[in-house]
């Protein structure tokens, strides 16, 4: 077993409170093993305060699940989103063992990813708070890493690919935005399963923190602290939300929580948008093992949903279109070669619109989108020292022994 990691966001399983019900807060996923007594955390490591920090519980948004793993004497808790029926989006330290920390932190350049844990060792829920219930987990089949890639500044996704696929009825996948970059001052939703304070309290249950705001992003961001596959945030994620999303207005998935400094500040993401290559050719290979049709933005489909608004509804002003176009009193929509117009609607391109986005007009005798779905349906960090980084990030990720969950390991064993 590895060893545990020492202060900050990472506590010590032997401080923990005694009547906590799932979780404890300690290491992460791939540093769980002998507890190390309080005497010997490091102080200059501010311990964090609250997860998802001015949040609150939601039964919503199953498709952001809670990530457990089970190794011989520990557990430990972390966050995913599912962005396929197979495909959950996590953090890479949250599934492999972490080398070469500082004092319990993250120094970029130095502090590496060892090998992944074993398929086996992880169970995800789409349930709002963790269960001992054995059929409210879905098995891993496999764990992928970003090939080659074992930088922890920079290289912190990896995706769990489940034993099967879920249905829509249990979740319905969140799109990655694989197509935009994010920009500075955007506004972020960011969800959870971490913990409200620093004994692990409330760790297992989903939370959700609304109108956070970007602060950098990539070669924006300050160069010791974050990389150019990267970006900043600004506050409200805590241990036990590693690998958790950040979800921008049009409800796409554009982050993926990675560290940062104590008490809560300064959270680190990895930037969706950089990974896209690498996001797109592993779902497609996931969607092939259990038989379905890839996701659209894999194949170059935009994932701003702009692009599947309705058509067709009279109209004043652009406003009051969900497209964003309001065309001769009618709403329309913008268009691509892959986000083709509905029957009765022709694309004009920007070499013969008269705007400069290519938008869906009418063609001689046009159809609605409501009109065609009834007739179907009828018939759908430059590599900084740790004294140039006094913050220390750290990753946030929950572990420790397992209490009610201890049920759960029994039914695995049989």
């Amino acid at each position: 077993m590895p060893a545990l990691l020492r202060g900050g966001l990472l506590q010590n399983a032997r401080s923990l409170s005694p009547f906590l019900c799932f979780m404890a807060a300690a290491s992460l996923a791939g540093c769980v093993g002998e507890a190390v007594d309080d005497t010997t955390q490091d102080p200059s490591i501010g311990e964090s305060s609250q997860g998802i920090r001015g949040g609150y519980e939601t039964n919503e948004h199953p498709a952001i699940v809670g990530i457990l793993a089970l190794f011989e004497r520990d557990s430990a808790l972390c966050t995913g989103t599912l962005i396929a029926p197979n495909v959950v989006l996590t953090a890479q330290h949250c599934v492999a063992d972490i080398e070469n920390d500082v004092n319990g932190g993250v120094a970029c350049g130095r502090t590496t990813f060892g090998a992944p844990y074993r398929p086996g060792q992880f169970f995800v829920t789409t349930r709002p708070s963790l269960s001992d219930e054995m059929e409210d987990y879905v098995a891993v089949r496999d764990v992928l890493v970003p090939e080659g890639r074992i930088q922890v500044c920079g290289d912190d996704v990896a995706i769990l690919v489940l034993d099967r696929p879920l249905t829509a009825e249990e979740a319905v996948p969140v799109t990655p935005r694989v197509d935009e970059s994010l920009v500075k001052n955007e506004q972020y939703t960011a969800l959870g399963y971490g913990a409200t304070d620093d004994f692990g309290s409330g760790a297992g249950s989903r939370r959700q923190r609304d109108g956070l705001t970007v602060t950098c992003v990539a070669e924006a961001c300050p160069a010791f602290y974050a990389t150019p596959a990267e970006w900043q945030g600004d506050a409200g994620i805590c241990q036990g939300d590693s690998g958790g999303p950040a979800i921008d207005a049009a409800g796409r998935v554009v982050g993926v929580a990675s560290r940062g400094a104590a008490e809560c500040e300064l959270p680190i993401y990895a930037h969706v948008f950089a990974w896209a290559d690498w996001l797109k050719e592993k779902t497609v290979h996931a969607a092939g093992l259990a038989g379905y049709e890839a996701p659209p933005w894999t194949r170059g489909t935009p994932t701003n949903p702009v692009y599947e608004a309705p058509t067709g509804a009279s109209c004043s002003s652009d406003e009051t279109c969900a497209g964003g176009i309001c065309h001769d009193g009618y709403c329309s929509r913008p268009c691509t070669e892959l986000a083709a117009c509905p029957s009765g609607y022709t694309c004009k391109t920007a070499t013969d619109a008269e705007s400069e986005e290519a938008f869906c007009a009418r063609s001689a005798t046009p159809r609605s989108d409501e009109d065609a779905s009834a007739q179907s349906s009828g018939a759908l960090c430059s590599v900084g020292s740790p004294g140039e980084d006094p913050t220390k990030p750290i990753p946030w990720i929950v572990s420790g022994a397992v209490g009610a969950l201890a049920l759960l390991r029994r039914r695995r064993a049989c």
